[in-house]
């Protein structure tokens, strides 16, 4: 069927791109079927209810035949909340004929644990707990000098003993971010990177240390470094989007939306872009991210 047939039977360019969509997502799971459905009802168009409709009535063929039971009954669930907002009565029964007959589990659990044995626990957990020690109080400067001396000998001496443990780096250098000595917190967060520069928790410490101390610049290039050696470590994404964003870098954060979507991520990542662009009021941009996604699913794993 080409174009001018669609456009013919479905009068406008819109619906022709929702076939089309539609037909490609025909047998993708409840998640995609779903955000695609949200997406049809954020727009604004007259016919917007109508369309999120069409497109759970295809979900529900598409997944019918499906192996996985619980991806329709989802998607059921999904459809019913949206008729119980939008929908009339008849609307609302139609989708519950549609409903699976399901079967509660009366089986009682493997391991039964009783009210005293929970409070026989709790009782043994306070007496594990021990007073903190009393704080340490310095009012004189030399004495201050010298206590700060104590302790980086003492950090020094635990790295060079056990040089590969980062955990020791990253206390050392959390140490000197609570004395505000933000630059030698950097350099030590830099020498623990020339001994494990793919170790995901030190770049985490490391950005969050810059971001909390306002120095945006040196926390963009450590999340740039970060995503340029470890590009499928999504939680680095996540946050330098977050940030960018709540910047009010809206250009700067697509840019590095553009770059994590060449890696083909996951699902939750092309959502989180579209949703981005739905905040700015981005439809048509929202639209094309789509359409890239599922023609990405389907070059991937042949859907």
């Amino acid at each position: 069927m080409n174009y001018t047939v669609l456009k013919k039977k479905f009068e406008d360019r819109i619906g022709v791109e929702d076939v089309i969509v539609i037909k490609r997502i025909f047998q993708y799971e409840f998640k995609v079927w779903k955000s695609y459905a949200q997406f049809k009802l954020s727009m604004e168009s007259e016919e917007r209810l109508q369309r999120c409709r069409q497109v759970y009535e295809e979900a529900n063929r598409g997944l019918r035949p499906c192996e996985e039971k619980g991806q329709r009954l989802m998607l059921l669930k999904a459809w019913m909340n949206f008729e119980q907002k939008f929908g009339t009565s008849a609307d609302k029964d139609r989708v519950k004929k549609l409903m699976p007959k399901q079967v509660k589990n009366k089986a009682p659990a493997e391991v039964q644990i009783t009210a005293e044995q929970l409070l026989r626990e709790a009782k043994e957990r306070e007496l594990e707990l021990l007073p903190p020690p009393p704080k340490q109080k310095i009012t004189d400067e030399e004495e201050l000098n010298d206590y700060k001396l104590r302790k980086r000998k003492g950090f020094d001496e635990n790295i060079r003993k056990n040089r590969t443990v980062i955990s020791n780096w990253i206390k050392y250098a959390q140490w000197e971010e609570s004395l505000k000595e933000v630059q030698r917190a950097r350099s030590i967060y830099e020498r623990a990177l020339d001994v494990d520069h793919r170790n995901v928790t030190l770049w985490l410490k490391y950005a969050e240390m810059e971001m909390k101390n306002r120095q945006v610049n040196h926390a963009r290039n450590i999340w740039d470094r970060a995503i340029t050696i470890l590009p499928r470590v999504n939680q680095f994404w996540y946050k330098y989007t977050y940030m960018e964003e709540m910047l009010g870098n809206v250009a700067g954060c697509r840019q590095v939306f553009e770059r994590w979507m060449e890696w083909m991520p996951e699902e939750q990542a092309w959502h989180l872009y579209i949703n981005f662009e739905l905040r700015y009021k981005e439809v048509e941009k929202a639209r094309c991210i789509y359409e890239k996604y599922i023609l990405t699913r389907v070059l991937v794993f042949g859907m």
